[in-house]
């Protein structure tokens, strides 16, 4: 079934392949056994948006070896009857909000360091952690896009702007900052097999990391 729904997705677009540009067709013929680790659709217009694709799949490809292949097998099932990312009542939600919300923050928050102010989203100005800081989920109440910068960047009380679902932008919320000070190294060691809910993150962030309860409910309750 995985099988299946890798080489029906690789019909569509080119792929990079040790650097070279080969047709998704071409890959979807191959034994499944045969597919290389990570595959990177090269369609992007823009070096930004294919770099931010490339930081994406790499966190996916660490969060793999944190959580073993029982857990992603889970999460590719997951995603195949969703259809994707699905919403907040597909079946296995929690485990795709946790592991893509994660690897969307790593590819924005990643891309930020390389690009800086130089980049090709509109308006003209948008830093790839501003684009971060203005997403909350990617549709209400499913994968918590901004979620993790928010734990790690200054707590300013009322984030400045609202935040809106990335695919529902005229949905928007206000985000309630109260947390600072975590690292990626920190909240990545409770993203194990232990963790495949929000909420299962949520516990271990106050328990294992002695996160303030009261600041670190009041952010994920704006998500």
């Amino acid at each position: 079934r995985v099988a299946t729904a890798v080489a029906g997705g690789l019909e569509i677009g080119d792929f990079l392949f040790g650097g070279v540009n080969i047709p998704g067709w071409q890959l979807a013929s191959l034994s499944y056994f045969l597919y290389p680790d990570m595959m990177i659709g090269c369609d992007e217009p823009n070096s930004d948006q294919l770099r931010e694709t490339v930081y994406h799949e790499s966190a996916h490809a660490s969060h793999f070896g944190q959580v073993g292949p029982d857990y992603w097998m889970a999460l590719a099932l997951a995603e195949i009857a969703a259809g994707g990312w699905g919403d907040a009542n597909s079946l296995d939600a929690g485990r795709i909000a946790v592991c893509e919300s994660w690897a969307e923050y790593i590819g924005d928050s990643y891309n930020h360091r390389r690009y800086g102010g130089n980049t090709s989203l509109l308006p003209v100005g948008t830093t790839w952690e501003i684009e971060l800081e203005q997403t909350r989920n990617d549709v209400p109440g499913h994968v918590p896009i901004g979620l993790h910068l928010d734990l790690i960047d200054p707590a300013v009380g009322i984030e400045p702007f609202l935040a809106c679902e990335d695919s529902a932008p005229a949905s928007c919320g206000p985000i309630l900052d109260n947390v600072t000070g975590f690292t990626n190294a920190q909240l990545f060691s409770v993203l194990d097999e232990n963790t495949a809910t929000p909420e299962d993150y949520r516990v271990r962030i106050i328990n294992e990391l002695l996160g303030n309860p009261v600041q670190i409910n009041g952010l994920f309750n704006s998500y």
